[in-house]
């Protein structure tokens, strides 16, 4: 596997990659573009994650840059790394978001992206990252813990009314 930033040349695989998360009833990422716009309009959609990775003081709450899992050619994940802006809603976030292709759960691609994040986030000026997920989320939880996370605490999102566990993952 390798991260890749994000490309028109894998236009073709990032749809399908869409298709395949909203056919499960879920949502890629909080930039959810109708798919025609993707298909037609993708360079702008490009431009647009471009943007959000160097987002200018007080317009954008939390930048952030997006990667690409790629897998025998086609893209299984997409795993972003944030800077820590100091707005509350980091504090529960993170520096870290990741969603694995609902075909492909299960075959230890979040681990993997996620070890593969570290190197480009200790690059990138980061010494450690806060990493959450859902207390139900059992799953997210072990990708994390086999990523040396370390549990700081459990927190309730009173807006999302869900809570979550927060980790640290030293760089």
């Amino acid at each position: 596997m390798k991260l890749v930033k994000p490309s028109v040349e894998y236009k073709k695989e990032y749809i399908d990659f869409v298709k395949q998360i909203r056919r499960n009833n879920e949502i890629e990422s909080s930039y959810t573009f109708k798919l025609s716009f993707l298909k037609f309009n993708f360079q702008k959609f490009l431009d647009y994650l471009d943007y959000i990775s160097e987002y200018p003081k007080g317009e954008i709450i939390i930048p952030m840059k997006n990667y690409w899992a790629i897998e025998d050619g086609k893209i299984v994940g997409r795993i972003t790394l944030r800077k820590d802006s100091g707005e509350e809603l980091f504090h529960y976030i993170g520096n870290v978001g990741y969603i694995i292709a609902p075909d492909e759960r299960g075959k230890g691609y979040a681990t993997e992206m996620l070890g593969l994040l570290k190197p480009i986030a200790k690059e990138n000026g980061h010494r450690k990252l806060l990493i959450t997920c859902n207390r139900n989320n059992i799953n997210s939880k072990r990708v994390i813990e086999k990523n040396g996370g370390v549990f700081l605490d459990e927190i309730k999102w009173e807006e999302k009314n869900i809570k979550n566990l927060r980790y640290e993952i030293y760089l």
